[in-house]
């Protein structure tokens, strides 16, 4: 009986220098990374290291890839269905394959109306959005690990809000605005630490913003129109933005360092854990009290009157643009997602009309010609939102 310490490896790879196994293994795709980080503990914990992931990234060896929450494909002999369920698309931006991501174990069905994805370190998060079921306002939040095909479930949201802005900046997630179960727009805003798996809360803004759209450009959190309660639909010409330089910290144990470690630790997962297996934090973190970063307000930033939801990019100038201006074609139910040097735009030219998928040169600027490409049946359903993930 081969008994498992003899599985277990003292160098990355045997008889090879660690320089060059690293080299290998940094070069995996991430699509076997699942595999791999079932060879031996010590891959287990370096493939699934954060370290491991800016070393990657550093090196040009991760993937870009578009994420959406998409509408999922009707019955088949066409016949409504009544409210679409939805479910997290992927677009691979240099082999232009599609697939689709693992449902969420507690939402098998379909994924919460309206919630929200961004994406930080390689990994996707999902907040709030509405019951499918009920339409009641949930306040869950999940985080989805390409490495493991896993998604796993975090403390909740501290409190419940519906279309609100949302982005993502070195492990960190940035919410503001949206409405409470009262629909009164709000102006709270709150950052969710991925990895210590709290919640603390920020600076309100200077006035409530529903229906907001957030992004991060540089390394600031952008909250972008909005309307408050008195003036529903309304919606404003300004942002509002929250330098995020001095709250992240990029200090991180050299890769080599870690390595030397990671002999001497246990196993992450455990062996007998189904790969689609849901984790429920045992410990809910307590919230953190308010952290004094100040908002800086923007003006006539955009469109006033115009709905940011999905359409908001950087320009070429670092001015926000609409995806709606690119091109008539895309003028309803409009998201854009920046891929680096290009951007991926879908929408249709009037309501009713088909969704169409267009890939834009970024170097052309918003005068781009648009691309149209071609998207299998089954992922051609309307996208809610979207996100760039860098796998």
């Amino acid at each position: 009986m081969i008994m498992e310490n003899e599985y277990e490896f003292t160098e990355l790879i045997p008889s090879l220098p660690e320089e060059l196994a690293l080299e290998c293994l940094t070069r995996l795709h991430y699509s076997v990374h699942m595999v791999a980080s079932q060879v031996c503990k010590k891959w287990n914990f370096l493939l699934k290291s954060k370290e491991f992931y800016y070393h990657r990234k550093q090196t040009g060896h991760t993937q870009i890839a578009a994420c959406f929450i998409q509408a999922l494909p009707t019955s088949s002999d066409g016949k409504p269905i009544g409210q679409p369920s939805y479910g997290v698309s992927i677009f691979d931006s240099v082999s232009q394959n599609w697939d689709r991501v693992d449902s969420v174990p507690k939402y098998p069905n379909g994924l919460p109306l309206f919630c929200q994805i961004s994406s930080s370190e390689g990994k996707l998060i999902l907040m709030g959005g509405w019951n499918p079921s009920s339409w009641e306002p949930v306040k869950d939040v999940f985080v989805y690990e390409f490495t493991t095909r896993r998604w796993t479930q975090c403390v909740d949201m501290p409190s419940k809000r519906s279309f609100f802005a949302m982005a993502a900046f070195e492990g960190r997630v940035y919410i503001a605005g949206g409405h409470d179960e009262n629909k009164n727009a709000l102006d709270s805003a709150w950052v969710f630490d991925i990895e210590k798996n709290e919640w603390t809360e920020l600076t309100r803004m200077s006035e409530e913003r529903d229906e907001c759209q957030g992004l991060v450009i540089d390394d600031e959190f952008w909250v972008v129109s909005g309307y408050d309660t008195d003036n529903q639909g309304r919606f404003k010409s300004s942002a509002e933005v929250l330098g995020l330089r001095n709250f992240t910290s990029s200090s991180l144990v050299p890769l080599k360092e870690r390595h030397n470690r990671i002999t001497k630790l246990s196993p992450l997962i455990h062996p007998n854990e189904r790969h689609n297996e849901i984790i429920k934090s045992s410990t809910l973190v307590p919230l953190k009290k308010r952290h004094n970063l100040q908002w800086r307000r923007v003006d006539d930033a955009w469109n006033a009157s115009q709905c940011p939801r999905s359409r908001v990019g950087k320009g070429k100038n670092g001015n926000l643009l609409c995806y709606t201006e690119f091109n008539s074609a895309v003028q309803v139910s409009a998201c854009g997602v920046d891929l680096g040097g290009q951007t991926l735009v879908t929408g249709s030219a009037y309501q009713g009309a088909p969704h169409g998928f267009y890939i834009v040169d970024k170097s052309d600027g918003q005068n781009g010609k648009l691309k149209k490409i071609d998207v299998p049946d089954e992922f051609s359903g309307i996208i809610q939102s979207g996100c760039c993930v860098d796998i």
